[in-house]
C-alpha cells in the first residue's frame, strides 16, 4: 500500500515537472538585453567585435594614438561602437625628407588600410556619447578612415584623413550619415567615395583643404535629405555626381575661389534643399540630366555663378535660381537650359539673372519679383506666452499676425520649444536651430510699436535645422517678421486665438494644431 502511495506521488511530481517544461517551451522567446563591452587598443576592440552578439554595444574607454591594424566587422556581425569621446589615430612614423632636410615628414604603416572595415553582410553603427573629440583619423598618405561593403550608420564622432590622395570613407554598400562629421583635408583627397547607396540625413561632409579634391564623389546613388556638404578649398568640389542623385533638403556650399558646390555629369532630381556659391565659384554645373522642381540654387558671393548650364539637359519647373552678390550671375547658359515656371532673380549690384542662351536660340523666361510693399498694422491683441502676458512688436499683415523672429526666440528661450538664430551674411540666409537656447544680439523685446508701417516681402532664405523652409516673411525697417502659425507648425508649439478677449496665446507645453 505504501509503495502505491509513493508511486502515486512520484507520478504527480513527474506530471507537474512535465507541465512546467511544456509551459516554458510554449512561452515566447524574448530578446536578450543589450550587452555592453568595453575596449581600448586595436586588439581589444577587435576582440570585443569578435565576441559581440546581436544588440552588443562596444564602448571605447581609452584613446589610441598608434593604431597599426584594421578593425574588421566580419560578415554576420551587427555591432554598435560608441567612441565615448575618445580619439582613434593611426600610428605616426617620422622620417626625413631628403629634398628638404632636415624637415620631418609624416609617414605611417596604415597606408591604403582603413581604421574600420565593414565586410559585406555585416552592419556597423558608430556614435560618440562622451564629451570630447570622438575622432577617427588616418594620418597616412593614401589613407582610409572607413571602408564599408555592408551597412554603415554614422550617428556621431568625426572621421578624417590628413595625408595626400586619401579617402576618408569608401562606400560600396549602404551608408547613412546621421549626425557625424566626415572631412578630407589635403590635396587630391575625397571625403566620401560612393559606389553604393549613400543618404545624407544630418551631419556634415567637408572638403577642408587641398586642390583637386571632392567632398563626395558619387558614381552610385546619393540621397541628400539634410545636413551640409561643403567645399572650402580652391579648385575643390562639394559633390561630383556621375551617378544618380536626389536633393530634397540640406545645404551644398562652395566657400572658396574657383570652388563649386555641385558638378553633375549623371542624373540629378532636386525637389528641395539649397545649393549656394558664396565665393568666386559656382553653385551647380550641369553636364548631364538635371530636373529641378523645388529648392534653390544661389550665387551670393561677388563674381559667383548660381548655375552653369554647359551641356546636357537642365529643366527648371519650380524653385528659385538667384544672384545677390556684386557682379554675380544667377544662370550662365552654354546650352541645354529650359525654364518651365521657376523663378530667376538678380538683386545684387550689377548682378545678372541670365547670361547666354540655348544653342537652339530660345532664351529662358526670367521672372522678376512682383511689387511686394504692403501695410503692416500693429497687432492690437494681447499676447500670452505660457501664462505670462508679453509685450513686443507684432503686426497684422493681410489678416495674419507676424512676429519679429528674434523677439519670439528671446521669449521662448528656456522653454521646451526654444530655438537659436544665426544670420549667415555671405549666404543672406537665416539659420534656425531648434532645441538650442537663444543667443541675444541686442534690441530684442523693444517697446511695442503703435504706428502703421510699410512691409516688404523678405528675400532672405530660411533654414530650420538645415532644412529649407518656405516661410512667409516680411521685412519691416530692417527686421524680419514671420507668420506666427508658420512658426508654430514648424517648431510644434500651440497657437490659440480667443476672439472674445482678443488674445493670442502661445503654449510650448502642447503641440501645434490648426
Amino acid at each position: 500500500m505504501e509503495r502505491k502511495r509513493i508511486a502515486s506521488r512520484k507520478g504527480r511530481y513527474l506530471a507537474i515537472v512535465l507541465s512546467v517544461l511544456l509551459i516554458l517551451t510554449l512561452m515566447p522567446v524574448t530578446a536578450s538585453a543589450a550587452v555592453t563591452l568595453y575596449a581600448s587598443g586595436t586588439a581589444p576592440i577587435q576582440n570585443a567585435v569578435n565576441q559581440a552578439q546581436a544588440g552588443t554595444v562596444i564602448k571605447i574607454n581609452a584613446g589610441m594614438n598608434n593604431i597599426k591594424e584594421t578593425i574588421v566587422i566580419p560578415k554576420g556581425k551587427d555591432v554598435t561602437i560608441d567612441l565615448s569621446g575618445y580619439n582613434l589615430y593611426t600610428q605616426q612614423v617620422f622620417g626625413v625628407d631628403p629634398l628638404s632636410n632636415p624637415v620631418k615628414i609624416n609617414t605611417a604603416d596604415m597606408e591604403k588600410n582603413p581604421v574600420f572595415m565593414v565586410e559585406k553582410g555585416a552592419s556597423l553603427t558608430i556614435l560618440s556619447s562622451g564629451v570630447g573629440g570622438g575622432e577617427v583619423v588616418n594620418r597616412s598618405k593614401n589613407g582610409l578612415a572607413v571602408v564599408n561593403e555592408g551597412t554603415l550608420t554614422l550617428k556621431g564622432g568625426s572621421f578624417s584623413v590628413t595625408g595626400n590622395e586619401s579617402t576618408c570613407v569608401r562606400n560600396s554598400g549602404i551608408l547613412l550619415l546621421d549626425g557625424a562629421k566626415i572631412t578630407a583635408e589635403t590635396k587630391g583627397s575625397v571625403a566620401v567615395a560612393n559606389t553604393g547607396t549613400m543618404t545624407v540625413k544630418s551631419g556634415s561632409v567637408t572638403m577642408e583643404k587641398g586642390d583637386a579634391s571632392y567632398g563626395i564623389k558619387n558614381t552610385g546613388t546619393l540621397h541628400v535629405t539634410g545636413g551640409t556638404i561643403t567645399a572650402t578649398s580652391q579648385n575643390s568640389l562639394g559633390v561630383l555626381n556621375q551617378g544618380t542623385m536626389t536633393i530634397s533638403g540640406g545645404f551644398l556650399y562652395a566657400k572658396s575661389s574657383a570652388a563649386g558646390a555641385l558638378t553633375n555629369e549623371g542624373t540629378v532630381s532636386q525637389t528641395g534643399g539649397s545649393i549656394n556659391s558664396v565665393g568666386i565659384g559656382w553653385g551647380a554645373v550641369n553636364k548631364g540630366t538635371y530636373n529641378m522642381t523645388g529648392g534653390d540654387i544661389a550665387a551670393t558671393g561677388s563674381y559667383s555663378v548660381g548655375l552653369k548650364a554647359e551641356k546636357g539637359s537642365f529643366v527648371l519647373t519650380k524653385g528659385t535660381i538667384r544672384a545677390t552678390g556684386t557682379s554675380s550671375t544667377a544662370v550662365l547658359i552654354t546650352s541645354g537650359f529650359e525654364n518651365k515656371g521657376g523663378l530667376i532673380t538678380a538683386t545684387g549690384a550689377t548682378a545678372q539673372a541670365v547670361v547666354g542662351g540655348d544653342t537652339a536660340g530660345s532664351a529662358p523666361e526670367t521672372q522678376a519679383p512682383a511689387a511686394n510693399s504692403v501695410k503692416a498694422v500693429p497687432t492690437p491683441s494681447a499676447i500670452i506666452i505660457n501664462g505670462q502676458k508679453v509685450s513686443f512688436d507684432s503686426y497684422n499683415i493681410k489678416g495674419n499676425n507676424y512676429f519679429k523672429l528674434r523677439d519670439l526666440a528671446y521669449a521662448l528661450s528656456g522653454s521646451a520649444k526654444q530655438f537659436d538664430i544665426v544670420w549667415d551674411q555671405a549666404a543672406q540666409s537665416i539659420l534656425m536651430f531648434s532645441g538650442q537656447s537663444y543667443t541675444a544680439v541686442g534690441g530684442e523685446m523693444a517697446k511695442k510699436d503703435t504706428a502703421q508701417r510699410t512691409a516688404k516681402e523678405s528675400t532672405a532664405m530660411v533654414y530650420l535645422d538645415n532644412a529649407r523652409k518656405d516661410f512667409k516673411a516680411y521685412n519691416i525697417e530692417g527686421n524680419n517678421y514671420f507668420k506666427l502659425r508658420d512658426l508654430g507648425a514648424a517648431l510644434d508649439f500651440g497657437v490659440f486665438w480667443d476672439g472674445a478677449t482678443n488674445t493670442i496665446t502661445i503654449d510650448t507645453t502642447v503641440g501645434y494644431t490648426e
